[in-house]
């Protein structure tokens, strides 16, 4: 990539933040914006359970970055309560979410210059900055930013090291693939159809398994998600066995009833 291309890209994502900044400003707070703002700041305090199963089921790890402006304020100048009901915390929280998105424009800059070129990275990065999908979530205090940048960097680390087959990027897919859990339930999903794809590409490609190979990358990717989504708990009821879970999805209760309680 050239002088002239990085310009463009910078100036994409100049416009990207500038629009971004304009709608964190006139936006009003959305429903669960508070939520996932509370549960961040739980989280930092030392407290990851979920408290109320209507308004903590779907709260994530990930909210804790949101929560860093209210930490930092809270650092230097110890204002312990507000009279605004956590508006200007959850609009300080939208930044960090804005920001983070911007990692995706990059990324999908990046895998589309390696596919076909940096004309067509650059007009990727383009559409990206123009989705209204995009932007009404980039700017909101959620998870969902979040989880569009794990699900495309899982799947881009997948798709380097099935092309190249170098071991790091298997590595960087694993854990990829770990942080996406603490991003959002739905991307447990990933755990399905990351090696369904890898099944199909081995079946085009006509490739053999090596087993010592799989073995390995099946410790890589359990023991990193073990560890990863322990840390991101906070270490919270590690190894309890599944009859002590309480699940809202029916299909969770279903597994549940299935398995061993002690498993």
């Amino acid at each position: 990539m050239n002088k002239q291309h990085a310009i463009i890209l910078s100036l994409l994502i100049l416009v990207y933040l500038v629009n971004g900044i304009c709608s964190i400003n006139s936006m009003s707070v959305t429903a669960d914006e508070g939520s996932h703002l509370s549960y961040g700041i739980r989280l930092l305090k030392g407290h990851p359970e979920r408290i109320d199963p209507e308004k903590d089921n779907s709260k994530m790890p990930i909210s804790v970055i949101n929560a860093i402006p209210r930490a930092i304020e809270q650092l230097f100048t110890r204002t312990e309560h507000k009279s605004d009901n956590g508006i200007r915390d959850t609009i300080n929280g939208r930044y960090i979410s804005l920001l983070f998105s911007v990692l995706i424009i990059l990324l999908v800059f990046t895998w589309s210059r390696q596919l076909y070129g940096v004309h067509a990275g650059l007009f990727s990065a383009f559409l990206f900055v123009l989705c209204p999908n995009n932007m009404s979530n980039a700017v909101l205090v959620t998870t969902d930013s979040y989880a569009v940048f794990f699900l495309l960097a899982t799947f881009y680390f997948l798709w380097r090291y099935c092309n190249n087959g170098k071991q790091k990027d298997f590595i960087l897919f694993a854990l990829a693939l770990a942080l996406s859990q603490l991003a959002k339930q739905s991307l447990f999903h990933l755990f399905v159809l990351a090696p369904l794809c890898m099944v199909i590409y081995m079946v085009v490609m006509k490739e053999r398994i090596k087993w010592s190979r799989f073995f390995l990358n099946l410790l890589i990717v359990a023991s990193t998600s073990w560890l990863i989504i322990n840390a991101g708990f906070l270490f919270w009821k590690m190894n309890g066995g599944l009859g002590e879970y309480s699940f809202m999805s029916s299909l969770f209760q279903k597994l549940q009833s299935t398995l061993p309680s002690g498993l």
